[in-house]
């Protein structure tokens, strides 16, 4: 799709230095529009059946009507998509498309906790959320006044929720209606993506704290640009000032360059400065994981009075192993520098808290160290 039909191929270089497609389509509306063309030929295949091109065109221009005539949204309106990986979640998300709406994909996995968040903070007019989801998000949808659809879902509905399934225009949709009369911007937003991903071949640049390019080998923040770069966070100017600087995005990860090979040492925020030396956490978890009878490991910075930051570490062990805070020092020192050791170490047998995508939740685990004494 990076050409229109009957256009010949063209890539130019626009602002900033990034390849654009001159003949492509300008926007997501038109790229859904030329699916189209395809007519009977398979689009999707589940296990509910087979999907052609003219089918998801048909009922994806179904609910962007919906949307625009019954529930009155306008272009730049937040709609949300919480489901599994159902046919209804692409129809969703291209329905925003050519409603010129801004399809906000919300992680399936996620509590209601988690949910409410995402959901604050991006303020959606429409949840579209499947059966799984929609007790999770239905507190939320009640407390703000906003509607939403449903889909795989046979029991009671909570005010303001319709099915899919109840809709005839959704079931059995007019393959001549067409998409609603909305225009859409080449620049209009098209997603708010509350999780990440690069595609294509961005630049890379390894920098130092005031940002000027290192040598090969030496470690640095990795700062990343290219075509699909983001824009910034959502409604969160400062941390988009923080993190965008002169067309670059700086990741907050630690990294090296060898070769045109990038290689991740740990997070900035997760690095520990003991007295003047970087320790990253994640060298120091990988020596604890080695260990037999240790199951799980994070390692984080214990505050200081003198030396800044000690290394203090939470261990997951096998229940039965008997093994001490002090051998798993030990087993540390044995690899590792001194000064590398934790001076802190936490033992239990129950799991360490992670997120919906199992990173571990360290501001979770920095209280179960003591606070230091003021110098």
């Amino acid at each position: 799709m990076l050409t229109a039909a009957g256009a010949p191929f063209a890539v130019v270089r626009g602002e900033g230095g990034a390849l654009e497609y001159a003949s492509g389509p300008r926007t997501l509306r038109e790229f859904v529009e030329t699916v189209w063309a395809f007519g009977e030929r398979p689009f999707l295949i589940a296990e509910s059946g087979t999907y052609s091109y003219a089918e998801f065109f048909a009922a994806s221009c179904a609910l962007a009507r919906r949307l625009t005539d019954v529930y009155g949204l306008r272009p730049g309106d937040r709609a949300v998509i919480g489901m599994r990986n159902h046919p209804e979640w692409q129809v969703a998300f291209w329905a925003a498309q050519l409603a010129s709406l801004v399809a906000v994909p919300l992680n399936a996995w996620w509590t209601a906790e988690e949910f409410a968040y995402a959901l604050d903070d991006c303020a959606p007019r429409v949840l579209l959320v499947d059966g799984e989801r929609l007790e999770r998000v239905a507190g939320w949808a009640a407390a703000h006044g906003v509607r939403g659809m449903v889909c795989h879902h046979a029991g009671g509905l909570p005010d303001g929720f319709e099915r899919f399934d109840d809709l005839p225009e959704l079931t059995s949709p007019d393959p001549a209606a067409g998409p609603p009369d909305v225009d859409v911007p080449p620049d209009a937003d098209a997603t708010i993506m509350y999780t990440s991903g690069t595609t294509g071949r961005p630049k890379v640049r390894i920098a130092g704290a005031d940002g000027s390019p290192l040598a090969d080998g030496e470690v640095g923040e990795l700062w990343l640009r290219g075509q699909s770069l983001v824009r910034g966070y959502w409604n969160d100017p400062a941390a988009t000032q923080l993190a965008f600087q002169g067309g670059w995005f700086r990741t907050g990860d630690l990294a090296t360059l060898r070769d045109g090979r990038v290689g991740i040492v740990d997070r900035i925020k997760d690095m520990v400065i003991r007295g003047g030396e970087n320790v990253y956490c994640v060298e120091v978890e990988g020596v604890l994981h080695d260990h037999p009878a240790v199951l799980d490991a994070a390692v984080v910075g214990v505050p200081h009075p003198v030396l800044g930051e000690e290394v203090g570490a939470v261990v997951q062990v096998r229940g039965g192993s008997g093994v001490s805070a002090d051998a798993l020092r030990a087993h540390v020192g044995a690899v590792l520098a001194g000064f590398k050791v934790p001076a802190h170490v936490v033992l239990r047998e129950e799991a360490l808290p992670r997120n919906a995508t199992g990173k571990v939740l360290k501001r979770e685990l920095r209280g179960v160290f003591p606070t230091p004494p003021l110098p």
